[in-house]
């Protein structure tokens, strides 16, 4: 839709000017009978985000060493928009990451049994208070089975003996990331995970466009 369309009102059966985004534009007019700049209704819109590393260039990529100094991947509030989170995707790629075999006490080349040192954390800031959505570190694959609400094993997804997997995490009501605050989801690493192939996380939901 561009900056001149229209969508009828089913009530009125008149017409309603739409920006180029969906959103219902509103002409204000005050009391002395003059036209002020347009009003924008505000509508949710589906997104989905990248957890990133803030202290180094926002990468996405989470094959790093947090053994010494733990490393942080985000997904923040942001202005302009309150971000809704429905759910969260965890993706790796490695060998030795076969479920149906003995790799599930591993984490990939990261660790042999019985797994990581120190474990990954996901957990939540809101209002400066922490609330962990792992109620303990995973530091195993097959850890990760006790929170995921569904999950994909794609055995020689690449070439021979390198392994997909993939797991979901469903949040029992959205997550709301409320403009103007300082708060995130984070995805926190303690232990070298640079052996690891591939590993990002993605989160999705949606956001309702703020006035400003």
């Amino acid at each position: 839709m561009g900056i001149n369309s229209y969508v009828r009102d089913p009530k009125t059966k008149k017409g309603l000017n739409v920006n180029k985004d969906g959103a219902i534009v509103v002409s204000v007019i005050e009391q002395s009978g003059a036209e002020v700049d347009p009003a924008v209704l505000t509508r949710n819109k589906i997104w989905r985000q990248w957890f990133t590393n803030p202290l180094a260039a926002n990468t996405i990529e989470m094959d790093v060493d947090g053994s010494i100094t733990s490393v942080e991947y985000k997904v923040g509030s942001e202005l302009g928009r309150i971000k809704y989170i429905q759910a969260l995707r965890l993706i790796l790629n490695d060998s030795n990451m076969e479920m149906n075999t003995n790799d599930f006490r591993r984490f990939g080349n990261a660790a042999t049994t019985p797994g990581l040192s120190n474990g990954l954390e996901l957990y939540l800031v809101q209002d400066g208070a922490q609330v962990d959505i792992f109620t303990s570190p995973v530091k195993t694959i097959g850890d990760f089975l006790n929170y995921s609400d569904a999950w994909e094993n794609i055995v020689n997804a690449v070439d021979v003996q390198t392994d997909f997997l993939s797991f979901d995490f469903i949040l029992p009501k959205p997550v709301a990331l409320i403009e103007g605050t300082n708060d995130y989801i984070s995805v926190k690493i303690n232990d070298d995970l640079t052996a690891i192939d591939l590993f990002r996380t993605l989160t999705w939901g949606y956001y309702e466009l703020v006035s400003q």
